[in-house]
């Protein structure tokens, strides 16, 4: 389990889904607030995807959380639709985009364990 915001990011670069990213282009800025606030954003062009600390003027869709649920996002213990729900998830701009980052991105699988 990730417990880390910034490594949960990272990681979410190295296990996104190469074909979803394929299908769309788009920039997000996430924006975590809490003992662990940061923000980060990703561009998605080209079936190419990078990552980079701090903000992006005119980001497609900017969503804001508390470091603790964008830990359970990214560990699968919660989805987005349910923190927004909640309403302890912010979104602005194209949904249309989120629903595809939310697809391309999914929850960070575990380290396998030697046994």
């Amino acid at each position: 389990m990730i417990t880390n915001v910034k490594e949960a990011m990272e990681g979410m670069i190295k296990t996104y889904d190469r074909e979803a990213v394929k299908t769309w282009e788009g920039t997000v800025q996430v924006d975590i607030n809490g003992e662990q606030s940061g923000t980060w954003w990703i561009a998605v062009k080209n079936g190419e995807v990078e990552l980079q600390e701090g903000k992006i003027e005119n980001p497609d869709v900017t969503i804001r959380m508390s470091d603790q649920d964008f830990l359970s996002l990214a560990n699968g213990r919660m989805k987005g639709s349910d923190i927004f729900l909640d309403e302890r998830m912010e979104v602005e701009g194209d949904f249309e985009i989120l629903f595809k980052f939310e697809k391309t991105f999914p929850p960070i699988p575990e380290e396998p364990t030697n046994q």
